[in-house]
């Protein structure tokens, strides 16, 4: 797939807030997919994710309840663009 949004949750906790995220994706005509992992608990899952998507182009999205840590994260360990 040559774009797509992966928006990435901290937990599944934020899956309700990533679906109004989606609604809007789709009326933009974008792709996209939900991925679960934490900045905390999880973080080298989080970077396996990132490796997922190395060739790919991706824009990333994440949503993380109150910590704004996963953003961080992501973005400290990818050169694709993270909102």
């Amino acid at each position: 797939m040559a774009n797509k949004v992966v928006v990435l949750m901290g937990s599944e906790k934020d899956l309700e807030f990533a679906r109004e995220i989606g609604k809007h994706l789709e009326a933009f005509g974008l792709d996209y997919e939900f991925r679960v992992a934490s900045a905390h608990k999880t973080p080298e899952k989080v970077l396996e994710i990132l490796r997922e998507y190395e060739s790919e182009k991706v824009v990333y999205v994440t949503v993380a309840g109150r910590s704004n840590a996963l953003s961080a994260f992501v973005d400290a360990n990818t050169v694709k663009p993270v909102i």
